[in-house]
């Protein structure tokens, strides 16, 4: 049986603030404006995004592995077992119903690389894979509930051990700091749509009843 002791706790944290370093250098305008200088707007435009992609996963990967590794998990007892399950359920429900919002093959770069052999010379969208601001579905409740569903799903998962309730503190932490980081993009793209879409929906808890169903998306 595999022992893990605080070493481990703290190695676990560093992946997850490395994670976290290399999303936050990778999504940063200024990195994008040094990296358009190097390799020119076309490499930005057709391959960067699949790239920043393929190294989170690779990145992430490497934490699902560390955890797994884990032999001390146990089960919580009934009924919690049934209450954590149907909450993880559902937040991996509103995950991904917020996902399919939005154009799945531009947020996985699929799309893009496509654009590059094919000559479909189109630039490619600043967001999530949407160039407009959805204000409809999952995010009339709250601005992000894709991390909102994530969170869920990791808070909630019934199988309990040092290492997981680690990883999750740490996976819950990044997603509410991505949250700051992602709006400030959405602001620099979205300007005064955004500064509304604010005042009226929150940002991570749904605590205010959607006050206009019938709202459309706003193009910019």
């Amino acid at each position: 049986m595999l022992k893990y002791g605080m070493k481990d706790v703290v190695y676990l944290v560093f992946l997850w603030c490395f994670f976290g370093f290399v999303h936050s250098i990778m999504i940063s305008h200024f990195i994008k404006e040094i990296l358009i200088k190097f390799t020119g707007k076309a490499f930005e435009t057709y391959f960067y995004r699949i790239i920043y992609n393929l190294i989170s996963l690779v990145i992430y990967l490497n934490i699902v592995c560390f955890v797994k590794g884990s032999t001390e998990t146990f089960l919580l007892p009934n009924p919690l077992i049934y209450i954590f399950t149907i909450i993880s359920l559902t937040g991996f429900l509103i995950a991904v119903i917020a996902f399919f919002q939005t154009d799945v093959l531009e947020f996985l770069g699929i799309r893009q690389v496509w654009r590059f052999f094919t000559k479909g010379k189109r630039e490619s969208k600043e967001l999530f894979g949407y160039d407009k601001l959805v204000v409809n579905g999952m995010f009339r409740f709250v601005r992000h509930p894709m991390y909102l569903g994530v969170s869920l799903v990791f808070l909630f998962n019934p199988f309990i051990s040092t290492l997981t309730l680690t990883d999750r503190v740490c996976a819950v932490c990044y997603l509410i700091i991505g949250t700051f980081f992602e709006e400030k993009r959405m602001l620099r793209v979205f300007g005064a749509g955004y500064k509304i879409y604010k005042e009226d929906v929150p940002r991570f808890l749904p605590y205010k009843f959607p006050q206009s169903p019938g709202r459309k998306d706003i193009s910019v």
